[in-house]
Parts: C-alpha cells; structure tokens; sequence
C-alpha cells in the first residue's frame, strides 16, 4: 500500500474523530422562579414596594369634615380619608372611583361617575396600620340661588380605592352640587390618592 495514501487516511480519520468530539455551548439558563425583567417603558408604570395593595375592605373610608367648611356657591375641595384598620402597611396608587346618587327629582340625572383630575401624576402611597391617606374632590357646591334643574343633590358617595372593584358608601354632609357632567372642562372632579390639589 502505499505510504503517502496510508497517511492521508489516517489524517482524515483523526479530523473525523475530533469533530464528533466537539461541543457547542448551551444558552444560559435562568434560575427557576426567576422572570427576565423587560426593558420597556410599560415594566416601569407602576412602583414596586414591598407592601401590598390596600384593599376596600381594609379601610376605613370617609368625608374629612374636621377641616374648613366648604361655602356654598363657591369652587371648593372636600377631602376623603382612607384609614388601615389591618395589621400590616399596605399601599395605594391611583385615583379612587367617586360614584354620585341624586335625590333631586327636578334634574334628569340619576348617577355621577366623577372624572379624574389627569393634570396631576399618581404617587405610591404607603401607610401603616392606624394611619390614613387622603384624597380629594374638586366641586362646586350649590346656594338658594342654584338653578334646580342643575342642582344635583347627593344621597350618598360611593368610594372604590384604587385598583378594587368594592365600594364603600359614606353620607356627603354637605348641600348640593351644581352639576356639569359632560362639559368639556368640568369644575368637578378627583384627584389621586396622596396629592393635594
């Protein structure tokens, strides 16, 4: 046989044998139980924290009327506070859903889903057991002098906290609204929990 075929044979058989024997490298797996964090704008609109979401059940809901006395006929703002009455600090983020109920029969509305005061950003707003976060509501309350087919007089207010779909139901203690549902810039609205007007 000849050497120089013997050799180039054995060559070949070698490489073979060293490329059956070669590796490729596998991605790199991640950890069980933990998410890749996504980079876009929508992972950061809402903050993180370690307490949870304050839940309707866990607050105490009311009409803050410790304050100034809104004067009727005038622009003025009432403030709602939302108690923890749980044993753990819990956080709300948002604004509250505000729901109206007329007793006034001479206005042809029934219900009013306050809008949101969209001029101004929500803040994460944490509070321990026994503390309270407020809110508020931007209105303008009626006089004597009120038209009675815009007077909208509330029985009630219907609060939901941000994120739930319960409501707590508190008595509004003061007088009527003048009532502007549908204008395009209403004198009535809300404004997010833990920022002042």
């Amino acid at each position: 046989m000849n050497v120089r075929f013997v050799a180039a044979l054995c060559s070949a058989v070698t490489a073979g044998l060293l490329a059956g024997c070669s590796t490729t490298e596998s991605p790199t797996a991640t950890p069980a139980g933990t998410a890749a964090v996504p980079t876009s704008d929508s992972a950061q609109a809402a903050p993180q924290s370690a307490a949870g979401r304050c839940h309707t059940a866990d607050l105490r809901i009311a009409v803050d009327t410790t304050g100034q006395t809104p004067k009727p006929g005038q622009q003025a703002t009432v403030f709602l506070t939302m108690e923890n009455t749980s044993k753990q600090a819990c956080t709300l983020y948002g604004y509250p859903g505000v729901h109206l109920t007329n007793t006034n029969k001479q206005l042809d509305v029934a219900d009013w889903d306050l809008p949101r005061a969209t001029y101004k950003d929500p803040v994460e707003k944490k509070i321990a057991p026994g503390e309270s976060a407020s809110t508020a509501i931007n209105c303008i309350l009626a006089d004597e002098k009120s038209n009675q087919s815009t007077l909208f007089v509330p029985r009630d207010i219907q609060i939901t906290p941000p994120d739930e779909t319960t409501s707590a139901t508190v008595r509004w203690p003061y007088a009527g609204l003048s009532y502007d549902g549908g204008a395009t810039h209403p004198g009535t609205y809300v404004f997010p929990v833990g920022v002042t007007p």
